[in-house]
């Protein structure tokens, strides 16, 4: 270790071109292999792979379809008139026309069940001779009362109504979606242009939602990194003086980010919904390393050395702690490997060695340019502030105040933890758009004019035939009588539903037939009809039935409940009959992946935590060291668990990725306090001194990377996205967490067994 130290030392010195030609040189290699990598949002890698839930989502779409590629409009016209019909009827023969689509449906095609004195009809009421009679009130009117077509395609109590296209089961990714969508969209809207009625229209369904909160995302990450960068560049600037530390820190910053994009290319991965937060977790590891550099190299600058001895020294006392506090951080992201879910080891793998990349890219880069660019730096201003805190700390670690300062400690980390323990996981996928977002309008609409815009999935399998028989018609129909006395959905379509329409049409009685042969009969009218009434509730062996609800956003929690609550109707009412009822479906799956990401985000990090903490242990060997390291570290991530339980909010990933942000800068501060620490130990220091000068020796750099790291991420409170408006606020609050902490306790559990002597405080680094 300390030949490869010296031949680095050497290189750095003596041939930086040489290193910043190689640096170049991987970038170079790294654009290469990452060309391919793109932003792609695969919605499966939000589930867990052996979930059985998305399991029997798999089974249940086989059967029915995907009812998260369907893609929605919602037309609210001032007036239903002729000539807004057959223009729907135009668009829809266009999107059925196009072959993109499994199936269209509208009012001018959806089959509507009717009778007359001479027979019984199962067929659409638009675009057919046989209905040619009929006036436009009368078809309404059919269409407000059929079970396929009531509050589903047409509002029984407005105007509005809808045409929907369902994509095919593999489109199950952005890029795949993608033109689907925008043909829908294209066609849809030819509508305000063929006719004169003012008409409202938007777009609906889970499809357009995730389309909307990627394209929203990455905007504002594209928008709000290169500002966020700007701002701390500003404050770089203004702190050191020079130009040439905003140079070196954005190469530093290209060259973790390019590599980390270029590994992710050898490996054959795209970036994810949750590795597109890679390059801002990778700014926060290298400003605060950056930082800690730039302020020794202008301390030992003030001292009077020459630049090649104060890069010599930087680089010995500097670099350790920079490598330590990166390969610690780097094993704490790799602990994710251990996860259920895909999309958390791929996250923590990426990580783990974007961390190591981003020290490579230190290591080459910064003193390289150092040398050969040979910036003058500002002088460090000596603050009030930095004479207070030496003071400050010189109290906390007194005999007197150490028990005190540690009591508070306890008390704050317990007391946050207690907290902690009652927060609950509840996604809400409405919660990632603001309120004015045309999703989040349209879902609005949806739920005043129709049922809602979630749909949830009842799943009922039987035998084969099963659902011939009256008895099993009955228990979906009771079901869903009991759903919908829960408040969920009024107009739920399910077998029963049409049988007992089909027996109105054909005996005038509203109600599901108790003999069997009549039973077939009515089942037998609707298969002749050509027209797939039956195949949206229904398979072909009539062993599997389904019950469509749609509802509002209930959110995670309300609909595992229902989960619960459906399992334990199974076992009340159906454990005796043959039939298995499960709920199901894209909505459970999703916002029950996005619940178990969470959750196990959060498990991975506290596990991250406690390997960090061993690694301090071996790299220091000082219980003292370790037990002190926790509140910098943990302390910050129970605040924040904190915040979310007081304020009401259920957790979603986000703050597991915030929590990855503290991590880096909480061990980042730490090592590099403790590795001063050791350094003024080995100078012949008791104990409390060596506290109290490494402590003044690094507080200018803890502060400088505090703040403007903070200060970068304020700035994502300007999204309109309300995920990067949390990442802003509660990254900037967890950061000045952990410099409150490693200034304020750390020094007193570092000081635990130290004797009380007299002091002077080192100069402070600035």
């Amino acid at each position: 270790m300390t030949m490869m130290l010296n031949r680095y030392l050497s290189w750095s010195l003596n041939k930086p071109k040489y290193l910043l030609v190689l640096a170049s040189l991987i970038i170079a290699c790294a654009i290469y292999a990452g060309k391919s990598v793109a932003i792609e949002n695969n919605f499966a890698m939000l589930f867990s792979m052996d979930n059985p839930d998305n399991d029997y989502r798999q089974f249940y779409r086989d059967a029915f379809g995907a009812e998260d590629g369907l893609l929605v409009a919602i037309i609210n016209p001032e007036d239903l008139t002729a000539e807004l019909m057959a223009s729907v009827e135009s668009i829809t023969d266009k999107l059925e026309a196009s072959q993109r689509f499994v199936r269209v449906i509208s009012p001018s095609n959806i089959p509507v069940i009717r009778s007359d004195e001479e027979s019984v009809y199962i067929d659409p009421l638009f675009g057919d001779d046989d209905v040619a009679h009929m006036s436009l009130a009368e078809k309404l009117s059919y269409l407000r009362q059929s079970p396929n077509s009531a509050n589903k395609i047409l509002s029984t109590h407005s105007n509005a109504l809808i045409i929907a296209a369902e994509m095919p089961l593999e489109l199950d990714s952005f890029k795949k979606i993608k033109p689907h969508a925008d043909f829908f969209k294209t066609i849809v809207s030819e509508l305000t242009q063929q006719t004169d009625n003012e008409i409202e229209l938007h777009f609906s369904g889970i499809a357009f939602t995730r389309m909307a909160v990627r394209d929203m995302m990455i905007a504002d990450l594209a928008l709000l990194v290169p500002v966020s960068m700007l701002l701390m560049a500003l404050l770089i600037y203004y702190i050191f003086g020079s130009a040439y530390c905003v140079l070196i820190t954005f190469f530093s910053f290209v060259f973790a980010v390019t590599c980390t994009k270029g590994f992710m290319g050898l490996c054959g991965d795209n970036i994810n919904q949750i590795t597109i937060t890679f390059p801002i977790l990778l700014l926060v590891i290298v400003v605060a390393n950056n930082i800690h550099f730039y302020s020794r190299y202008r301390s030992e600058i003030a001292d009077g050395k020459s630049i090649k001895d104060a890069v010599s020294a930087t680089i010995l006392f500097t670099a350790k702690a920079t490598m330590i506090s990166c390969l610690t951080t780097a094993v704490g992201f790799f602990a994710l490997l251990s996860s259920e879910m895909e999309i958390l080891r791929n996250f923590g793998f990426h990580l783990g060695f974007g961390v190591i990349f981003s020290l490579l890219g230190m290591l080459l880069i910064i003193p390289a340019m150092l040398m050969l660019l040979k910036p003058n730096f500002k002088p460090a201003k000596n603050y009030r502030v930095g004479s207070l805190l030496n003071s400050l700390v010189a109290r906390s670690i007194s005999d007197k105040n150490r028990w005190r300062v540690i009591s508070v400690a306890l008390f704050l980390l317990i007391s946050c933890a207690y907290i902690s323990s009652f927060a609950n996981f509840n996604y809400f996928m409405s919660d990632m758009l603001n309120e004015e977002h045309p999703q989040v309008v349209a879902g609005e609409l949806m739920a005043e004019h129709f049922s809602g815009p979630v749909p949830l999935e009842i799943s009922i399998l039987g035998a084969d035939a099963a659902f011939r028989e009256s008895q099993a018609i009955k228990a979906v129909t009771e079901l869903n009588l009991w759903l919908e006395q829960l408040g969920y959905g009024k107009n739920n379509l399910h077998i029963g539903q049409i049988v007992i329409a089909l027996n109105k049409a054909v005996t005038g009685e509203n109600s599901i037939p108790d003999n069997r042969n009549a039973i077939a009969q009515l089942l037998l009218l609707a298969e002749e009809s050509n027209n797939g009434i039956l195949a949206n509730v229904v398979t072909e062996d009539y062993s599997h039935a389904r019950i469509q609800v749609n509802s509002i956003d209930i959110g995670a929690s309300k609909l595992i409940e229902l989960k619960q609550q459906i399992n334990q109707y199974q076992q009340q009412h159906l454990v005796d009959s043959g039939l298995q009822i499960k709920l199901t479906g894209e909505t459970l799956v999703v916002y029950g992946g996005m619940n178990k990401l969470a959750e196990e985000l959060l498990l991975s990090i506290l596990t991250a935590l406690a390997l960090i903490l061993l690694m301090v242990f071996i790299v220091f060997r000082q219980w003292r060291l370790t037990l002190a390291a926790i509140f910098p570290n943990v302390l910050p991530i129970m605040i924040g668990l904190s915040i979310y339980v007081i304020s009401g909010e259920g957790l979603n990933p986000l703050p597991g990725i915030v929590f990855c942000m503290a991590i880096g800068v909480g061990v980042d501060d730490t090592i590099h306090l403790y590795s001063r620490y050791q350094e003024e130990r080995s100078l012949g220091k008791n104990q409390e001194l060596a506290i109290i000068d490494a402590m003044a020796h690094i507080q200018g750099a803890l502060f400088s990377s505090s703040v403007i790291l903070a200060a970068g991420l304020l700035v994502f409170m300007l999204s309109s996205f309300s995920w990067n408006q949390d990442l802003g606020w509660l990254g900037a609050t967890l950061i000045i967490a952990a410099l409150l902490a490693d200034i304020l306790l750390t020094p007193a559990f570092m000081s635990i067994g130290a004797k009380a002597e007299s002091y002077e405080p080192a100069l402070t680094d600035g």
